[in-house]
């Protein structure tokens, strides 16, 4: 059985998670994006493509509690990156940062497209 076209035209090139704080899809352009009343891009100026995943990259979304979610994914050189929403905080970080490892010789990196398992240890 076919999936259903979420965004008609674009099948196989997005990701679409629903969690009940909003819905997140992997853009069309790479990017990371968020639908919650309007669409808008989840990026970091930080980084020169202002943070974009290779296409079909797996997003880990996990919800702490109802004011905060968690997004983790892994980055076009194969770190592992997260960023988060808080309501208490104001929203979106603005900001992707490593999940990094020393004890690891490269840092602690995955393969591209793994998908990054998540639990919320606050289940409520």
């Amino acid at each position: 059985m076919d999936k259903p076209d979420l965004l008609p035209g674009r099948r196989g090139k997005q990701l679409h998670i629903k969690s009940e704080e909003g819905d997140y899809i992997l853009g069309f352009e790479s990017s990371t994006s968020s639908l919650h009343g309007h669409w808008f891009r989840i990026g970091d100026p930080n980084f020169g493509d202002g943070f974009t995943l290779p296409l079909n990259t797996p997003i880990g979304v996990v919800s702490r509690n109802r004011a905060h979610v968690d997004l983790f994914a892994v980055g076009k050189d194969t770190a592992v990156y997260t960023t988060f929403w808080d309501d208490n905080a104001g929203g979106w970080r603005g900001h992707w940062f490593r999940i990094g490892d020393p004890n690891f010789g490269d840092g602690f990196t995955l393969p591209l497209n793994t998908s990054i398992g998540v639990v919320s240890c606050n289940p409520a």
